[in-house]
């Protein structure tokens, strides 16, 4: 019954928001959205001609397929029809994720009570109830769909499964396959814990001051330190801030890598690292074979603007995951010490692909993060799953993230189109819908959400104490 009330109030919201609100400008699309619309338009043409860059054919899949269809189909391939195309496919991308979800759930034998809880997290969000139905010319949903569809082969032992879906989102996301061969590589025996009390060492404090030096070297490579005093002191605010924050993540571990090491010395074997490598560089040399002239393709540029996206106010990229994800940042940080100890008991492989999460995480363009959110929800669950959770914290979660999801809050009001045709993205009006990205937040939203974070974290932290005491 849970379920059905669940997905009847998903599919409200979400039929509500497709015929509503678009982007104001440019037909219904900004960004690497408009490329991705010329996509739609014209992909077999422009795949016989001189084919697409190598960064573009890694986004690719969503956009081709709507091109196909509506070439068999004979639809007119114009701005408005392929927006209606767009809003079907994510709509069908969407219903995926929520088969692939429960599928997993009824693999892990979920409580009504934490699979609700569960549910909320992933799909009563800005992400999932807005942001994909307001600009649909994007791959998020269709990274999602791949990410969910990979936890759900690996929790299942299916390999061969979980090959194919990886290899379909190496033209989805260019983390996808990454993710996926290190869940299908690797071996997924369980890591050594510390069974007593954790020894003491130095090595959070040396590798914290390593990284903090290696980024003031990147900002300084990237031009972060050439701008104006104001922002170079908002840089090192937010570089302590950091360390503080993977300093306090790093002294969650509890796993025994010395143990850890000597066991993976005899599991992982010389073959399975090359297959890994191997299968990496033949898609690689695949994408790049298929690929036009990659001259407009800069690995450095695409590396100095990750860089200076970085940093811009003390845990911003925190602020952005609240108000893109919800609730599921804020519970994933009171339960980090469970996530890190979960990820350990799913092998060496779940373990790198939820090290590489944690690197991208970092960044406050919360988009980033879509393909590695299925990850962290497993590990989510499977760390709370011994607490006997009540429906009162269900009600309060979805309630939670349905107001911080701001579905219901109109953004195209008067300025907005202006400030989107000029580039404007600190203004109030636009704010509306740049407030959810942490790395275009202006600084009063930035205050106002860091507040609002710190109060759910303390009442997160209060009802997990709660249940502790029980």
């Amino acid at each position: 019954m849970s379920r059905i009330i669940l997905i009847i109030l998903l599919i409200g919201i979400v039929l509500f928001q497709i015929p509503g609100e678009k982007v104001p400008i440019n037909e219904g699309t900004m960004g690497h959205g408009l490329f991705f619309r010329q996509v739609a338009i014209e992909f077999v043409d422009v795949i016989d001609r001189d084919s697409y860059n190598i960064w573009q054919l890694q986004h690719i899949m969503p956009f081709a397929l709507v091109h196909v269809v509506y070439v068999v189909l004979g639809f007119d391939l114009e701005p408005d029809t392929l927006m209606s195309g767009m809003l079907i496919i994510n709509l069908l991308f969407l219903g995926l994720t929520v088969y692939w979800f429960f599928r997993i759930t009824k693999k892990l034998r979920l409580s009504s009570e934490l699979e609700a809880l569960a549910f909320v997290l992933v799909f009563f969000n800005f992400f999932i109830l807005k942001d994909t139905w307001y600009h649909p010319f994007t791959t998020e949903m269709a990274a999602m769909m791949i990410g969910m569809g990979q936890v759900n082969y690996f929790v299942r032992y299916e390999k061969s499964k979980l090959f194919l879906v990886s290899l379909v989102g190496a033209f989805v996301s260019p983390f996808l396959l990454p993710i996926g061969l290190c869940l299908w590589v690797f071996p997924g025996d369980k890591l050594e814990l510390y069974t007593g009390e954790k020894p003491k060492t130095v090595f959070p404090v040396i590798a914290t001051l390593l990284l903090m030096f290696l980024l003031i070297g990147l900002a300084n490579w990237a031009g972060v330190l050439d701008g104006s005093s104001s922002e170079i002191s908002w840089f090192f605010l937010s570089l302590v801030s950091m360390m503080i924050f993977l300093l306090w993540v790093m002294m969650q571990n509890t796993v025994d890598w010395v143990k850890s090491w000597k066991m993976l010395s005899h599991k992982l074997k010389p073959v399975k690292i090359m297959s890994f490598f191997g299968v990496l560089l033949a898609a690689s040399l695949l994408l790049f074979l298929l690929s036009g002239s990659n001259s407009n393709v800069s690995l450095r540029s695409l590396f100095q603007a990750f860089i200076k996206g970085l940093l811009n106010y003390p845990l911003d990229f925190i602020t952005g995951h609240l108000m893109y994800y919800g609730l599921l940042v804020v519970t994933a940080l009171v339960f980090m010490s469970r996530i890190i100890k979960e990820a350990a008991l799913l092998g060496i492989g779940f373990t790198l692909a939820m090290v590489l999460m944690l690197f991208f995480a970092l960044h406050p363009n919360s988009t980033t993060m879509v393909p590695f959110l299925p990850l962290l929800v497993l590990a989510l669950v499977k760390g709370i799953r011994r607490y006997k959770l009540q429906w009162k914290e269900v009600l309060i979660a979805g309630g939670i993230n349905l107001l911080l999801s701001m579905f219901w809050v109109r953004i195209n009001v008067p300025g907005v189109e202006e400030a989107m045709l000029e580039g404007i993205k600190d203004s109030f009006p636009v704010q509306r819908y740049w407030m959810h990205f942490g790395h275009v937040q202006s600084l009063p939203v930035y205050g106002v959400v860091l507040v609002i974070g710190i109060v759910l974290f303390w009442g997160v932290e209060m009802r997990r104490r709660r249940y502790v005491r029980l």
